[in-house]
Parts: structure tokens; sequence; C-alpha cells
């Protein structure tokens, strides 16, 4: 099937968007106004895998989720902006952005390829959302109004209309034409695919000749950014540190795998160009730090079968 073969193939297709950004990126300059409908269309194939109403009847430890999300999207990112205002403002900021994203729509899948806790992960992604709005303007608000001047009504309307509408559109879908939303559902990961390919190929594409002129900067801000990657994996992994494997090894990737379409449009629309680019550059190690932690969760599953590892 070509849906199989798309998903198989993602980070290829990705790569190819990235090239022809910065290669060929005419079209690119003349598609800017198609940049949230693309967003919002790919939220909403998301969210047809997801029924909110069990979400919330399936949160049994309300307590986990809670503390990990305080930790995923308050905590460490001031974390993260303090260690590096005093070095570069601009990449405080844009390192700000992206680590107080809520978890991606795609790490209840992540999170069931590497054998975790597929219900947390759908709970930790669905609240993460729905707070999102609230918890990002508050952290801008807190820690860049001295530094930025930003319009953060407009940043909280753009994040609801963002996140809510793609919910509410999916969650009507799945209640009033239910067959069409089942099949669509089928398809919704390889349509995803296609269209985060098609948001990178615009908003990088507008960016390509700053990428072009500065390839030293590039090469040292993607090589920050695996760092962050990394570090987000292990305290991730240890956050739940009284939990089961399964429950670290989903706190890890939940953390790890933010919703980076949500900041690129953001930055692009909000920021300026070089906070844009650090959030298009996370695409990056979004896509290849997985394949690593895939193997690593592998063999941590199997040393524990072994009874040769206990963390």
């Amino acid at each position: 099937m070509l849906a199989a073969k798309i998903e198989k193939s993602f980070a290829l297709i990705f790569i190819a968007s990235l090239l022809a950004a910065i290669f060929i990126s005419g079209p690119a300059k003349h598609s800017e106004f198609l940049v949230e409908p693309i967003l919002m269309a790919m939220l909403y194939c998301s969210f047809l895998n997801v029924d909110i109403v069990d979400v919330f009847t399936h949160i049994k430890k309300p307590f986990l989720s809670i503390y990990l999300l305080v930790f995923y999207i308050l905590v460490l990112p001031t974390v993260i902006f303090l260690g590096f205002v005093s070095l570069d403002s601009e990449l405080a900021i844009a390192l700000l952005l992206l680590t107080a994203l809520p978890p991606g729509v795609a790490t209840p899948a992540l999170t069931n390829i590497v054998k975790g806790n597929t219900a947390l992960s759908l709970t930790l992604t669905m609240l993460g959302h729905l707070v999102a709005p609230f918890t990002i303007v508050f952290l801008f608000y807190i820690l860049t109004s001295t530094l930025i001047e930003l319009d953060f009504l407009a940043i909280f309307y753009k994040l609801v209309i963002f996140i809510v509408v793609p919910l509410l559109l999916s969650q009507a879908s799945k209640k009033f034409f239910r067959s069409t939303a089942n099949r669509l559902a089928q398809y919704s990961s390889a349509t995803t695919i296609i269209l985060v390919a098609l948001l990178t190929y615009i908003v990088v594409g507008v960016q390509s000749e700053r990428i072009l002129s500065q390839p030293a900067n590039i090469f040292g801000d993607i090589a920050l950014l695996f760092l962050i990657f990394g570090v987000f994996h292990v305290l991730g992994y240890f956050l739940p540190f009284w939990r089961s494997r399964k429950d670290k090894i989903t706190s890890s990737v939940s953390k790890t795998y933010m919703n980076s379409a949500l900041g690129v449009v953001l930055a692009y629309e909000f920021f300026t160009p070089e906070i844009a680019l650090v959030l298009i550059l996370a695409e990056i190690p979004w896509l290849l730090m997985f394949i690593p932690f895939k193997y690593f969760a592998n063999w941590l599953e199997k040393k524990i079968k072994q009874g040769n590892a206990t963390f």
C-alpha cells in the first residue's frame, strides 16, 4: 500500500522536502498563505485517532500526568532559558519556545513502537495540548517581556485556534460521520507525513537564502539541538524514577518529541527569522534521535528479561 510505503519512508520524505526547500525555493515563497491551514489539517488528521472522552475516562493516575507535564512544559523550559539567556538571548527564546511545546501528536505511536505505556502517552499528549495556550503565554510573559515585544493575546488566540478547532472538528467527525472518519484515520499517519513535508518545504524555503549564507552557524545550532534532545531523553526517562520501565520510556518519548510543527508555525508568525530557523532545524534531531533510542529500548528490554538490568 502507498500509505505504508510513505510511513516507512518518512525520514527520506522529510530530507527531500528540506533539500528542495533550500535549493528550489521559488514556489515556497508564494505559498506562505498555506502554513496555517496545513498545520490545522495535520492536527485534525492526528486527532482522528483520539477519542477525548476515553482519554479523560482512563486518567487513573492524575498525579503522574500532572507531575510530568509540570516538568515538561514549565520547569525544564525555564531552566533551559535561564541557562542560555546570558549567552545568546535570541537562542534562549528559540529554545524556550521549542521546549515549552506540548508532547507531539505522534508520541503515542512512537511510544507503541518502543513498547511503552501508550495510554499514559495519549493522556500526556492531550492534556499538554489543552493547557499549552496558557502555559506558553505564561512562560513568555514571565521570562521574555523585557527582551522581546510580543502580542501575548494574539499568541494565545492562535494557539487556541490551532489546537481547539482541529480537535473539535475531529471529534465531531467521529461522532457524526464515523465511517468516513474511521477510513480517514487509517491514512492519518501517511497524510500527516506529507503535510509535515509540505509545511517544512514552505517554511524552510522562505529562509533558504539565510540558511545558505551562514552554514557554520547552522551546523552549530544542529549540534546543540542534538545535545538538547539527548538530554531530554535522559531527563524524561528518569523523571518518573519510581515507575516501571514502560512508564519511563513513555516519559522519555513524550518529553523529547514535542509538537515541533506547532512551534515552527508560531515562530514563523510571531518571532524573528533567526528564532524560526532554530525551530526548523529542530526537525532534524526530532526525526533522527528516535532511531538510536529505539535500539536502546530494545536492548534494555532484553537486559531486564535476562535479569541484568533494573533501571
